[in-house]
This record gives C-alpha cells, sequence and structure tokens, in this order.
C-alpha cells in the first residue's frame, strides 16, 4: 500500500495540466492525450483506496496542497482559452476538462476520503484567501457556460468554507465594493450557493456545507436569521407553493449542518416554528432522502439544549472499573450524584420531551435509513441528558418492548433493535432493564413473519446480533449470568441455523464478543473457533458440521437450545431447504449420543407426530422428514423398540387415523382393508386415539355417502362398514367398558344408507339397535341393564353418557338431513333423544372430581342447540311440549354457579330464540327472557349481581319461570362464597319490594320450595340451600296466613324427616339456624310451626355432637334477647329470665348428653312445653362423645 501511496504522488508530480498549446497539431494532440491519459490513471489509482480511505492520510495534505496551488493557473489557461477560440463546443469538452483537472482531482481525493475532511485541509493562510477572491472572480465570468465542468463548483465551494475559521470581518477582503455597485464577494457567493441548493448534483452538498459554515460566523448573523425566517416563512406558505424535492432536501441539508455548526443562541426564539416545520414535512412526504435529513434535524436540536460530551452517570464508565479499590468508587459515585442532580428548565424540558416523542413515534418509520437515524438520535441524547430524565426516556422505551408487540409491524422491531444497540454502546442501560430488553432480543433473533409471497425478517434479526455485540463491547462482564446464558444459547442458534448468510456472520461477530469480553461462556473458545467468519461462509455445513460440534460441547448451554430450535421453527421453515438440512442436522444431535438421546426422544417424536397432521403444509413436510432422518440413523433396533414405548404407540396410532381420514375426506381412495384398520385401532383404552379413530370412522362415512351420490360403485365398502357396524353392536353389549366408549362414538356417524339393515337373529334394524344403545345411561325409553361392572356415579360412566349423547345427537341429525319427511320412525326418535338431552341437562352427578355432571349438562346443552338447529318447522311443532322443558331447563343452567355452565345456557337460549318462528307459543315467553336478560349477553352471565337482579324480574314478571329460577338461586345459597351473598341480597330486595303483596309471593315461593323438595327427595342435593331460603322467608316475614302456616308445616316434616339420622355438621347447624328463626312465629298454636321448631331444638339440645348442643344454645340465647318483648309476653316474666339463665350457664358443649337432661328438662318447663319423650338424638352409629366429621 505505501508503494500505490508513492505511485499517487510521483505521477501527480508528472501531470502537467496546462502546459499545451493551442491551436493544436498533431504533436500537441498526442502530448493532450498522453496528459488526459496520465490524470485517468491517476483517478484509477486513487480509487483503489474506497475501501480503506484512512490509509490517504499520511500524504493527503501534500496532496491537496499540491493540486489546490495549481487551481489558480488553471483557471487562467481556462479564461485565455475562451477568451481566444469563444464559446466551448462539444467536441472540445474534453480539452476544457483537461484544462480543470487539478479540480476533478481534488473532487476525486475528496470523493473518497469525505469532502468534510479534505476541506479542513485547504490552505487557509491570508495570501491563500486572496487566491480564492481571484478564483472566484475568474469563476464568476466562466461559470455561466455550457460545458463549465462541476467539479470546479464543487472544489472552490469546499475551499470558501474554510473563510469560516478567519478571525476577522469576512467584508475586509472584499475591497471592490467599495468603488463598484457590484454585490460583496461573500454575498455572491452566498446568492450562488442558495441557487445550487436546488441543483440535482453533489455541488449541494459543497454548497449546503459552505452555507452553514459561513452564516454560523458571528458576522454573519443577520444573514442566518434572514435564512431562517425564509425556509420557515417558505414552509408555512407551502400550500400555495409548490416546492421541488430537490429544493427541500437542499434546504433542509443546509439546516442540519448549521445547526450542528451553530449555537443555542441562533436558534433563539425559532425552536418550536422549526419543530413544527419538520413534523409538516414529515407528513407530508414519503421521501427517504427528506424523512431522513428531518429526523437528523430534529435530533440535533435537541442536542442544542445539552452539554457537549456524555454525562458521568453513563453506566459504562462505571461499569467498567467495578472491581476497582474503593477511592475509584467513591470518585465515580460522587461523579454520578452530580450527574443525577443536573436540571433542565422547564422550557428546554418540554421541547426535549416533545422530541423524544416523535422520535419513538418514528421507530416504525418503513424506511431503513430513517430509522437508523433515529436510532442514533435517542442514544445520543439520551447519554447527554442528566440520569433522571434519561431514566423517564427509556422507561418510554422499554414501556413499548414490554407490550405484546404483534409480528407484523417489523419495522418497529427493526427500529427497536437499532435502538437497544445504540444504547447500549453508550452504555446508557442499567441492570434494572437487562430482563426486558434480554427477552425482546431473544424474541427478536428469532423473528421471521411471512407476508404474501415474501418473508421479512433477515433485517430485525441483523439488528438484533447488532444488540448482543454492542451489550458486550459496553458492559463486559457485568451481565448476570441468566441473562447471558440466553443471549448466547439464542445468538448460537442464529449463528448455525439462520438462511442469511449476513445473519450467520453477525450472530458469529457477537458471539466472539460475548465469549472474548465476558469470560463465563461454556466452552466458549471451542465455539467461537468451530463458528467463524468462514465456517458459517456455506449454509450446509453450518447445519451438518457447525451446529453438532457446537451441540456435543455443553448440552445444557448449547445442544437442547438447538434441539428446542431445530424441531419448533426450523423443521416448519418456509424453505424447503432449510426443512432438508434442520431434519438432517436433527436426527445427527439426537442420535449421536445414546444415554442423551433416550431422555428427549420420545418427547421430539410425539412433537412430530403432532405436527405431521397440521394444516400448514411446511410444517407436515418438516415433521416427515424429521421423522425419516431420525428412524433412518439409529441402526440398533432393540434401542429403537425400546425408546418407542406405548405412548409413541398411540401417537402412532393417532397420526395414522387422523392420515386415513384426510385421505378419506378428500376422496382419494377407501378401501376395506384400510376400513378394518380404523376399526382396530378403536380397540384402544386411550380416549384421544378412541376419538380420532372414530372421526376417520365419520370421514370413511361421509366417503360413502358422497360417492354413492354421484353414482360410483361403492358396494365393497358399504358391506365392509355393515358387516362392521353389526360386530360393533355385539361387542358394545359385552365388551369392557373403555372399549364401549370408542365404539359408541363411531356408531354415531354410520350413514343412513345402511340403517335399514337388519340384525341376523333377530327382526331389529342396526336403527334400532343404534338408538337402543344410545339411549341406554339415559334409562330412556326404558330401562336396560348395562353389561359390565360400572358404578353409576363414577367418573368413567359420566365420560361414556357424554360419548352416547354426542353420538345420538349425530345420529339424528344425519337423519334429520338424510330421511324423506314421510319417515315414520323420525318423530319417535327425535323424541326418545330430546328427552335423553334433557336428563343430560338435569344430571347432577358428583364424583370423586367433584360436579362431574356439569360435564353431561355442558354437553347436553350443546348437543340440544346442534339438534334443534337441524329440525324443520314441521318438526318443532311435534316437540312443542320437549322444548318447553327445555327452556325451563336451560333457564335453571342459567343461574347455575359454573361460569361456563352459566355461558353456554345463555348461547343455546339465544340460538333457541333465533330459531324459532313467532306462531309458537313458547315464542312470547323466550322473548320475555330475551328482554330481561339483555338479549342474553354474554358479559351478563359472568356477573351475578346483575345476573339474580334479572332473576328477580323474571320472578315478578313471568310466574311460569319461577321454578327454574328459584333453582338457579338454590345453587347459589348452595354456596359459601360470593355467589351466596350476591342471591341473598337480591331474595332481599325480592321480599321488600313486594311487601304489598307479600302472602302472594311467599306462597309461590313456598310452593316452589317443596315441589324442589319432594323431587329432590332422594338425592338431598337442594336440601341446604331450602333450608337458607326458609331462613331467609322467616327472617324478613313477621305474619303468615294459614296457606303459608300449611305449606311451612309441610315443609318442616320433611326437613325433620331429612336430617333425622344425618350425620353432615352443615346440615345440621343449618337446619337449627332455620329452626331457632322459627321461633318468633310460636302463637301458643301447638300445631305451628313455631311449636313444631321449638321442640325439635329441645332434642337438638341433648344431640350428640358437642358443637351442633352449643350452636343450639346460642342461637336461641340470641333470639331470646333480640324479640324479648315477644317472649316476655308469650313466656311470662319469670319464665323468660329462667330461659336466659338457663341457656348461659350451663355448659352444652362440656357435659355429656345424659348430664344435661335434666337442665334441658327445666328449660322445657321455662317455654311451657312438655319434655320430649325421646331422650335425645343419636344415632346407632354414633356414641356419645363422638365428635363432627
Amino acid at each position: 500500500m505505501q508503494q500505490t501511496l508513492d505511485v499517487l504522488l510521483r505521477e501527480l508530480s508528472c501531470i502537467d495540466f496546462c502546459n499545451i498549446s493551442w491551436p493544436i497539431d498533431d504533436f500537441e494532440k498526442r502530448r493532450k492525450e498522453e496528459t488526459y491519459d496520465k490524470l485517468n490513471n491517476w483517478c484509477r489509482i486513487c480509487d483503489k483506496f474506497q475501501d480503506s480511505p484512512h490509509l490517504l492520510d499520511k500524504l493527503l495534505g501534500q496532496l491537496v496542497s499540491e493540486l489546490a496551488s495549481r487551481t489558480k493557473h488553471s483557471l487562467e489557461a481556462l479564461k485565455i482559452y475562451v477568451d481566444s477560440f469563444g464559446t466551448l463546443n462539444a467536441k472540445e469538452e474534453e480539452d476544457f476538462n483537461l484544462l480543470c483537472s487539478p479540480f476533478i482531482a481534488l473532487y476525486h481525493i475528496s470523493k473518497v476520503r469525505g469532502f468534510k475532511f479534505v476541506a479542513k485541509l485547504f490552505p487557509s493562510q491570508v495570501d491563500d484567501v486572496l487566491t480564492v477572491l481571484q478564483l472566484w472572480k475568474l469563476f464568476k465570468e466562466m461559470r455561466t457556460l455550457e460545458y463549465f465542468p462541476w467539479q470546479v463548483t464543487y472544489v472552490l465551494f469546499l475551499w470558501l468554507s474554510k473563510l469560516s475559521l478567519l478571525p476577522f470581518r469576512i467584508y475586509d477582503f472584499d475591497r471592490s465594493t467599495e468603488i463598484s455597485d457590484e454585490p460583496a464577494f461573500i454575498d455572491d457567493a452566498v446568492a450562488f450557493a442558495k441557487q445550487m441548493l436546488s441543483v440535482s448534483s453533489k455541488n449541494q452538498y459543497t454548497a449546503a456545507y459552505f452555507l452553514a459554515k459561513i452564516l454560523t460566523r458571528q458576522d454573519m448573523q443577520g444573514h442566518l436569521a434572514i435564512y431562517l425566517e425564509e425556509f420557515l416563512r417558505l414552509w408555512e406558505q407551502c400550500d400555495r407553493i409548490d416546492i421541488s424535492e430537490i429544493s427541500q432536501i437542499g434546504y433542509l441539508r443546509t439546516i442540519a449542518w448549521i445547526i450542528e455548526f451553530g449555537t443555542t443562541n441562533n436558534f433563539f426564539g425559532k425552536t418550536e416554528r422549526l419543530l413544527t416545520t419538520y413534523f409538516k414535512i414529515m407528513n407530508a412526504t414519503t421521501n427517504i432522502v427528506i424523512r431522513h435529513l428531518c429526523v437528523k434535524n430534529i435530533q440535533r436540536l435537541a442536542l442544542l439544549f445539552l452539554p457537549k460530551k456524555g454525562a458521568s452517570w453513563l453506566h459504562k464508565k462505571r461499569y467498567i472499573k467495578i472491581h476497582d479499590e474503593g477511592s475509584k468508587e467513591t470518585t465515580e459515585n460522587a461523579n454520578q450524584e452530580t450527574s443525577r442532580n443536573d436540571t433542565i428548565d422547564e422550557q428546554t424540558g418540554t421541547i426535549l420531551a416533545t422530541i423524544m416523542e416523535a422520535l419513538l413515534h418514528l421507530l416504525d418509520d418503513k424506511h431503513t435509513v430513517t430509522r437508523y437515524s433515529v436510532a442514533k438520535g435517542i442514544g445520543r441524547i439520551c447519554m447527554r441528558l442528566p440520569q433522571n430524565f434519561s431514566d423517564q426516556a427509556l422507561q418510554m422505551l422499554v414501556s413499548l418492548l414490554d407490550t405484546d408487540i404483534g409480528r407484523q409491524y417489523r419495522y418497529f422491531w427493526h427500529g427497536a433493535c437499532l435502538t437497544l444497540a445504540e444504547c447500549a454502546r453508550r452504555g446508557i442501560f442499567g441492570e434494572e432493564y437487562l430482563e426486558i430488553v434480554v427477552k425482546f432480543v431473544s424474541q427478536a433473533l428469532r423473528y421471521d413473519f411471512a407476508k404474501g409471497s415474501l418473508h421479512n425478517g433477515s433485517q430485525v434479526r441483523d439488528a438484533a446480533c447488532y444488540v448482543c455485540w454492542a451489550f458486550a463491547r459496553s458492559y463486559n462482564s457485568c451481565i448476570p449470568l441468566m441473562f447471558l446464558k440466553e443471549l448466547v444459547t439464542s445468538v448460537v442458534c442464529v449463528a448455525c441455523t439462520d438462511r442469511e448468510l449476513n445473519c450467520r456472520r453477525a450472530a458469529a461477530a457477537a458471539l466472539q464478543e460475548l465469549v472474548g469480553r465476558t469470560n463465563l461462556v461454556s466452552q466458549g473458545i471451542g465455539v467461537i473457533t468451530t463458528a467463524d467468519y468462514f465456517s458459517l461462509n456455506d449454509l450446509s455445513d453450518s447445519y451438518l458440521k457447525v451446529l453438532p460440534t457446537i451441540a456435543f460441547l455443553d448440552d445444557e448451554w448449547y445442544r437442547l437450545p438447538l434441539i428446542e430450535e431445530l424441531i419448533h421453527r426450523k423443521t416448519r421453515h418456509w424453505d424447503a431447504a432449510i426443512r432438508h438440512l434442520a431434519s438432517t442436522s436433527l436426527a445427527v444431535v439426537l442420535t449421536k449420543d445414546s444415554d442423551f438421546m433416550s431422555e428427549i426422544f420420545q418427547s421430539t417424536m410425539k412433537q412430530l407426530f403432532v405436527n405431521i397432521f397440521s394444516d400448514e403444509p411446511d410444517v407436515c413436510h418438516g415433521s416427515l422428514l424429521s421423522m425419516h432422518q431420525l428412524l433412518h440413523y439409529i441402526k440398533d433396533e432393540e434401542k429403537l423398540k425400546s425408546i418407542m414405548n406405548p405412548l409413541s404407540l398411540d401417537c402412532i396410532r393417532i397420526a395414522t387415523c387422523q392420515l386415513l381420514g384426510s385421505f378419506f375426506e378428500r376422496r382419494l381412495f377407501c378401501e376395506p382393508q384400510f376400513v378394518r384398520k380404523v376399526i382396530d385401532i378403536l380397540e384402544s383404552e386411550n380416549n384421544e386415539v378412541q376419538d380420532a379413530a372414530a372421526r376417520a370412522f365419520g370421514s370413511i362415512c361421509s366417503y360413502l355417502c358422497v360417492e354413492r351420490v354421484n353414482g360410483k360403485p361403492v358396494d365393497d365398502i358399504e358391506q365392509c362398514i355393515v358387516d362392521i357396524v353389526l360386530e360393533m353392536i355385539c361387542s358394545i353389549r359385552s365388551e369392557r367398558n373403555s372399549n364401549r366408549r370408542g365404539l359408541l362414538k363411531a356408531l354415531g356417524y354410520v350413514p343412513f344408507c345402511i340403517l335399514n339393515y337388519e340384525i341376523a337373529g333377530s327382526n331389529e334394524s342396526i336403527r334400532m339397535a343404534l338408538l337402543v344403545e344410545f339411549l341406554k345411561f339415559g334409562k330412556l325409553p326404558n330401562k336396560i341393564e348395562i353389561p359390565g361392572t360400572l358404578e353409576e356415579d363414577s367418573d368413567q360412566v359420566v365420560e361414556l353418557k357424554i360419548t352416547c349423547i354426542e353420538s345420538a345427537t349425530h345420529f339424528s341429525t344425519h337423519i334429520l338431513r338424510t330421511a324423506d319427511a314421510s319417515d315414520i320412525y323420525m318423530s319417535t326418535e327425535l323424541e326418545n333423544v330430546l328427552q335423553f338431552l334433557l336428563g343430560g341437562i338435569d344430571d347432577y352427578t358428583t364424583g370423586s372430581r367433584g360436579d362431574i355432571g356439569s360435564w353431561v349438562r355442558i354437553a347436553s346443552m350443546k348437543c340440544f342447540k346442534e339438534l334443534i338447529t337441524s329440525m324443520n318447522n314441521q318438526m318443532k311443532q311435534r316437540v312443542e311440549s320437549l322444548l318447553k322443558y327445555g327452556i325451563h331447563r336451560l333457564l335453571r343452567n342459567c343461574f347455575e354457579k359454573i361460569d361456563k355452565t352459566r355461558l353456554i345456557a345463555a348461547e343455546t337460549l339465544k340460538t333457541l330464540h333465533n330459531n324459532l318462528e313467532p306462531c309458537y307459543v313458547h315464542k312470547f315467553e323466550l322473548d320475555t327472557l330475551h328482554d330481561i336478560l339483555y338479549e342474553f349477553e354474554p358479559s351478563l352471565f359472568l356477573d351475578c349481581d346483575r345476573l339474580f337482579q334479572c332473576g328477580i324480574m323474571i320472578l315478578k314478571r313471568n310466574e311460569s319461570f319461577g321454578l327454574p329460577v328459584l333453582y338457579g338461586f338454590l345453587a347459589a345459597l348452595g354456596n359459601s362464597g360470593l355467589q351466596n351473598k350476591q342471591a341473598r341480597k337480591a331474595i332481599e330486595c325480592y321480599l321488600r319490594d313486594g311487601a304489598n303483596d307479600s302472602s302472594h309471593i311467599i306462597t309461590l315461593l313456598l310452593k316452589n320450595l317443596l315441589l324442589i323438595l319432594t323431587n329432590d327427595s332422594e338425592t338431598h342435593r337442594n336440601l341446604i340451600p331450602i333450608i337458607r331460603m326458609l331462613t331467609l322467608i322467616l327472617e324478613t316475614t313477621e305474619l303468615f296466613n294459614s296457606e303459608i302456616e300449611s305449606i311451612l308445616n309441610e315443609l318442616f316434616v320433611i326437613l325433620i324427616q331429612c336430617t333425622k339420622s344425618s350425620k353432615d355438621i352443615n346440615l345440621l347447624l343449618t337446619f337449627t339456624e332455620m329452626l331457632v328463626e322459627a321461633l318468633v312465629h310460636n302463637n301458643n298454636n301447638n300445631n305451628g310451626i313455631g311449636h313444631v321448631a321449638l321442640q325439635r331444638l329441645m332434642l337438638y339440645l341433648l344431640h350428640p355432637y358437642a358443637k351442633v348442643r352449643q350452636s343450639v344454645s346460642d342461637r336461641m340465647q340470641v333470639q331470646l334477647v333480640t324479640y324479648e318483648d315477644h317472649f316476655m309476653q308469650t313466656l311470662g316474666e319469670s319464665n323468660y329470665k329462667q330461659a336466659i339463665q338457663i341457656l348461659e350457664q350451663v355448659g352444652w358443649d362440656k357435659n355429656s348428653p345424659t348430664m344435661l337432661k335434666e337442665q334441658r328438662n327445666r328449660l322445657c318447663a321455662a317455654f311451657g312445653l312438655d319434655p320430649p319423650s325421646m331422650p335425645c338424638l343419636r344415632n346407632k352409629a354414633l356414641s356419645h362423645t363422638s365428635s363432627p366429621p
């Protein structure tokens, strides 16, 4: 390279640019050609330094000085030439360029090294300034020539920019204006530079640079104010004036350099107007250059109000010396405190906040150059802000990262990564931001978003690698190990598997920094020597050589993350070549170490089986390739069998059924052996396998129906299905429960065309047999014994019942769509199935897992909705009574305690309302519910408070719905949480609002409660809620008429019978609470509820459970004190005091019932009651000292 520099200097000294005589003869022509060739050769040598321009710095000053000294002679020669030969023509343009060759050479140097750097090297002594003035005068006379070289203008503007360094007034150099009317030299240069701003050429750059340098001088402040005002006024009138994009670029470029070279005083009073103008420009244009310059101007405006150097609190400075001695730490801390206490005035703070908000918004700009400029601007501003203001800006940025950013916002992903990198480079982030930043960067390293046929993401991944590189460079070993490990594993995955070469190499560079600067990466040297710049050049080598080598270095750091990357991302990549390489690489990594393979191979195979039947072709293809490669790479068959355990075999069965089902649905082929294969899989005990096989059988039946309609021969398939269905019906009546479930599920898909086949040995058709089997667990039309040993309340029976419900519904809807209207069996079958579904809606089975009947209710309501939507109007009229029953049952479930049950019930009611014609009798009732329940809005059924208020409105407006609504309230009262309180509140409001007609309301409630209690006499599911409801009625009502007394007596008799031998402590306490409330209603009537309650309470005072005895005593005492006047009147003063004394002084929970009998009898005497004939309430299974369970 040194030899090249010497040649460059030697060639320059040999070129005699202007020593050519005119007119040109043959000899002079050869000299001109030789000179021109030397010039072109010199420019070519200069262009060789484009990639490493800094190598020119050693000789650059000498080259610029030599060429600058020749410029004056060059223009003088050109002036003589023009004066001698007149206007230049196109043929003599080469001569013109040759005369101006020093300027061309200077342009080439500035092109290679940068014009701002070269401008600093121009001579700037006083004599040199005079030379520039003379050059300008010559240039002014010839610049209008048609073929005048533009390089002359370019170089002159660069040289004139040195005038800004003069320490005295610039006008003092131009004495010609004192004796002439011509404008001053500097005014002419400024005016001409303004003209060049509207020209699309390289001269625009140097003209803008010259203007910025000159206008920021102290003696040119007037010109600067005029220029800024012209710029602002021009954009304020842009609606009326058409401004070309070239002119806009020129103005903005000049302003950008003015802001860079100027001070805050230059823009006093104009900052807000400039910001408004820039925002207006950006909203009005999509030009890349204009938007980029606006962003640059905005950030430079912010930097005007901030210190020139970075703040002392920057984390890079603090962390680099984190392990130094205490004195240095003290110094750093002092600097931080100083910086922390820095303040910014309110006006400046407002401007900076506006600028930061605008820059953050521009991170989503669609132009890369704009986003990169924004990122650098945010970094520069934050590093110069005081720490408290910088933290506010970082929090705004981090809040954007912490939100769920959609994958489609690729511009923001890229802009955010660039911003993070620029901030990390400057040491702006503290430890508190690392978690969110690392999480975001890890996602960005795997960013790949498809938009149509295009796939975007390489730019984001490359920027994410830049972030990792910047963090490693700035924070050294201060990154916590947990974050470092996450970054390293993510970067390794990109380096080994990314499709784009630039991303792999960027990841390798980041990896080198993370390993080299932190010294905490496991096997770091081995990783960076394996994945270097050259080894990642070939994609195939990256997957098949580099990736396995790194994976085997450390299982936790590299192998597991790489396997996850291959399975979840690369085997489903949009590029088929990547899928091929990923599947092969996955097989190599998994099968190399047998111990490791056995632990993870099974889960990998299961995941691949699931992916095979994905709706995305890429995922399906990649999974098939991976399975092939995995099985191909395992040579030991015994080892393969040991790995493929029964769990994996179930996955294979599921995948097989899905594959066959897809073939049948697409009507590609259907052979009897495949049908048999599906039925064999139905014998599995795994529910998921049974479901997959049943769906595949449904696809076979669909294939048969479609092919028959098309008139194609399918007799062999039809006969095969008939034989299989008959075998399945026989198996259901004898097989074990787990197998029966799959068979019943499959039989729901039997096609209508084979339903009339008869079962051999009986007069029963397939149609009748299937219906009987489906209804067996609903006990309709009659109870049929179920073979096998099944517990009625077991989870398996409930699952089997759900299967029967779904299959019966599918069976019925298929018949409704296929059979003729004249089908004589259709109506009866439909009624039976509807009764079956309504029975399922009433299922409240409980088991080891709680309310497992809710599964049946949910499935029944869904199937009820599906069946109703499949029925025509004529069929709905036939089952109108069942529909009414269904409405009541659905309304009951609308007030259930389970949210999902309420939502599905409401959705089913809404469907029923939309499908019933106005002529139906029950349509009016549904309209009432539709209005009260806010059109069955889902949010209503998630808010129990609002829902119960609507339930009260239903009770007031439609008595026919009283029973189902009451069931819902009872379910809520059976809880012990918020629903209980909300239900009590609603019922109390209902009773208070109906005070004028309380007898009618209470009578209706009590009749419904009596009906519920009678129907529920076997399970006693609603016993506690009914008692609580009665307690509430007794609390809120003072007087009862004879009809209410009669109903209450009936209820009391049934409740006493139900609780007589109960061991449920909650039931007993709830019942005694109700009895105590009934004491107030004792009107000296031996048949009244108060008397009955008092008798029962005297028995409970000797109950074996001490807690029950004490609870009765405490509640009676509170009741006597609360209603003192009532009891003083009915008992007499002495008896009242005696009763209070006995209840207070006797230890009812500390003595045995035998010892308490005498005190109890005294209490009976005080109440005027004969002692009960029964000695105490005692279950035979309980002893005197038993305690509640």
